[in-house]
């Protein structure tokens, strides 16, 4: 079944999206901002290789938080190459 918009929330990509959303929850309102602008990225068109280099700085800086640093690591690895 292809979606024609959105991440699908039972592939390792939209598994890894709602991790982050849900890691940052209770965070900061500007930590929550970015995971909020890397997931509208990545469900504008989850198959955008370009969105990779689109939200890189975004995951530069959520990764130096230790407590999304997997969260980050994981929707790095599933992001398509």
């Amino acid at each position: 079944m292809s979606r024609a918009k959105g991440v699908d929330p039972s592939s390792k990509l939209g598994r890894a999206v709602f991790q982050l959303v849900d890691a940052t929850a209770k965070m900061d309102a500007e930590v929550r901002a970015r995971a909020m602008r890397v997931r509208n990225i990545i469900e504008q068109d989850p198959d955008d290789p370009m969105a990779r280099f689109k939200i890189n700085p975004e995951l530069d800086i959520l990764i130096r938080d230790p407590k999304l640093n997997a969260a980050v690591r994981a929707l790095r690895a599933a992001m398509p190459k």
